[in-house]
């Protein structure tokens, strides 16, 4: 489901709503290259990412393609022009790389949201996530 309501994720800092908490559950490295999947991937990390009612990722982006699944909960996934996803359990989306694909993930119900991440990295030293501004 698509909004383009403007919602007031736009506008909240860090300190204004509980962070997700994350657990790395496996790594590693790639001997060659996945150019099939968007990017240069040389780094694959499978992480379970807990956000609590009420909370948010924070707006940022990633720096190689992620493979999401929704294990738990509800996300509303935000995209800086202003359009939202309602993605419920059992709902599986990849997310694209890059600074034009800022975006802010946030648990607007009553029941934590609990999501398996897979992220393929171009580097072995890549963040996971690069942190940004709220859009205007």
């Amino acid at each position: 489901m698509h909004s383009r309501a403007q919602h007031s994720v736009r506008s909240q800092t860090a300190a204004d709503v509980p962070g997700p908490h994350g657990v790395v559950l496996a790594a590693g490295t790639v001997p060659r290259r996945l150019p099939e999947l968007g990017t240069h991937a040389s780094r694959v990390v499978l992480r379970r990412l807990t956000i609590p009612p009420g909370g948010s990722t924070g707006w940022h982006y990633h720096l190689g393609r992620l493979l999401v699944l929704v294990e738990s909960g509800v996300l509303t996934h935000h995209e800086t022009d202003g359009t939202s996803t309602t993605l419920r359990t059992g709902t599986c989306f990849v997310e694209e790389p890059g600074p034009h694909r800022a975006h802010c993930g946030s648990n607007l119900g009553h029941l934590p949201l609990t999501l398996y991440v897979t992220y393929f990295l171009p580097e072995a030293t890549s963040p996971l996530a690069v942190p940004v501004s709220a859009p205007a």
